[in-house]
């Protein structure tokens, strides 16, 4: 009774090699009844031929000899059903003395099921060791205290090491020591059912280099379904970041470059808005002076007067046309440069007599202080005094009547560190209206002035101070200002002794050779 409800097929076999018990679950196994299989050899019922001879050669051998090589052993191997078909099963044979005779009972599972598991998990883990070997991104799993059990030919090649090599590795060489208390935090997590998100870990090559890394995590497990390790997915993201920073860098250039253009686009008409307001006020004033001129036939003194106007209307005009084909000439390298020798105190002498008139309309003091031992310099003569002229102007324009302005010129030697040489420091000081820290880089820009307005600025086109500085940095100097507002400005140049004149160019910049030059005036 036990035996029929047993799981395993039970066959009784006896030494003849006839089957003398058969259970249920061998009827279901087999495909033979038992009235079928009873009094049968197990050749007729499920041996293979092609096996018959073993078994039976290790029957007879044990009841010859008494070896039991095989009995009571787990033996695998293939059965035949009724209908034909072969199958695996487990086999055990366990002899059993009666007198002095042996019965064999035989105990068979049909493994069908199990082998195709363990055949499917078999295959299963080929291919992940060949997608592990072959993967292109690093892998490789770990202990839950951190310690490395394995790593594939990717992460090997990733950091340079062997894997001989990477498990004597001291502590801290591989990676830094703080990634420890945060990778065991995402190990719970994942011991804890939770998900672990990605995160970024830098690895230290063997030879030194640093590489960024993006780290993927899951949990190991037995064929059983218990958590025994970490897996980890290393992708190496050095080159992704480096692109994406570049990509940043270049979108915040664009980002600047078309703030840049919005900006110049906004000066530009700002500038045309003033240039016509500029053209048209002398213009106005020239024309209604003109037509009063028509109607006075005998009043010497008031056409005079008249004829004052137009001379001073015309001059306004012609600085605001010297400044503006001097912008031009400068953006587009057409500017004339004659370089000669020249006294800087004549250049600066040259200046305050051209300001005389306009020191003495607003009752300022000036006083030019240059050192005794100045050097002759070589220079374009006209350009340095336009530079010297426009920041007099500047100041006689900014500093309310009464004001002071020095003018200070001495020698600063060469340091080695800009290769420029010996120079000359030349400042302009006054005590005008001053200029705001925040303003000290707007006011070299083209078509600016200090003011939001033209009602609370002197008038003038915004570029007096901007061909200044395009003038000195061409010749290698340097421009800045110095202000305290309600006290006073300063603005200081320097230019090289000895300068590297530069290199004539075909077409596009002349240079040496004097060419037709508009006569300067005090720049607004």
């Amino acid at each position: 009774m036990i035996l029929d409800t047993a799981h395993d097929a039970y066959i009784g076999m006896d030494y003849t090699g006839r089957v003398t018990a058969w259970n249920a679950q061998a009827e279901q196994t087999f495909g033979w009844s038992t009235e079928e299989a009873v009094k049968h050899t197990l050749i007729d019922l499920i041996l293979p031929t092609r096996y018959a001879g073993e078994h039976f050669s290790g029957i007879n051998e044990f009841l010859r000899s008494g070896e039991r090589s095989l009995m009571n052993q787990q033996l695998e191997l293939v059965a035949c059903h009724r209908d034909g078909r072969e199958f695996p099963v487990e086999m055990k044979i366990s002899p059993l003395q009666l007198e002095n005779r042996y019965i064999f009972n035989y105990f068979i599972r049909d493994i069908t099921e199990r082998q195709a598991a363990e055949n499917a998990l078999k295959r299963s883990e080929e291919q992940f060791r060949a997608v592990y070997n072959n993967a292109a991104n690093g892998m490789g799993t770990r202990t839950f205290d951190g310690t490395i059990k394995d790593v594939n030919p990717a992460f090997l090649e990733m950091v340079g090491y062997t894997a001989e090599e990477i498990n004597d590795l001291e502590p801290g060489v591989l990676y830094d020591p703080k990634y420890v208390e945060f990778e065991m935090a995402q190990f719970e997590k994942l011991l804890r059912g939770e998900e672990a998100e990605p995160y970024e870990k830098v690895y230290r090559r063997k030879d030194g280099v640093e590489i960024l890394t993006e780290i993927r995590i899951s949990l190991e497990r037995d064929d059983a379904g218990n958590p025994i390790g970490i897996v980890a997915v290393v992708t190496d993201i050095t080159e992704r970041r480096r692109l994406e920073e570049e990509r940043a860098e270049a979108n915040e250039t664009l980002l600047k470059a078309n703030q840049e253009l919005q900006e110049l686009d906004r000066l530009k008409d700002e500038f045309i808005s003033t240039v016509s307001h500029e053209l048209r006020t002398p213009l106005t004033s020239i024309k209604g002076s003109a037509e009063i001129l028509l109607t006075y036939d005998e009043d010497r003194e008031t056409q005079v007067e008249f004829l004052r106007i137009i001379n001073k209307e015309c001059d306004r005009l012609t600085r605001l046309v010297i400044d503006v084909l001097d912008l031009s000439r400068m953006e587009s390298r057409q500017m004339n440069w004659i370089w000669e020798e020249l006294d800087l105190a004549e250049v600066v002498g040259a200046a305050v007599d051209g300001a005389q008139s306009l020191l003495i309309q607003k009752d300022l003091f000036i006083k030019v202080d240059l050192d005794s031992d100045l050097p002759i310099l070589r220079n374009d003569r006209d350009r340095l005094a336009q530079v010297v002229t426009n920041l007099l102007s500047n100041s006689i324009k900014f500093t309310p009547a009464g004001g002071r302005i020095l003018i200070n010129a001495k020698r600063i030697p060469a340091d080695g560190l800009d290769g420029a040489g010996e120079k000359l420091e030349v400042s302009v000081s006054d005590t005008g209206v001053g200029i705001h820290l925040a303003d000290y880089d707007s006011i070299f820009q083209k078509f600016r002035q200090v003011g939001e307005t033209l009602s609370d600025k002197p008038t003038g086109t915004g570029l007096g101070l901007a061909i200044c500085k395009e003038i000195v940095e061409y010749i290698g100097g340097n421009m800045w200002v110095d202000s305290t507002p309600g006290k006073g400005s300063t603005f200081y140049f320097t230019i090289p002794v000895h300068p590297e004149e530069p290199l004539e160019h075909s077409g596009d910049e002349l240079m040496e050779e004097p060419g037709p030059q508009l006569n300067y005036a005090v720049s607004d």
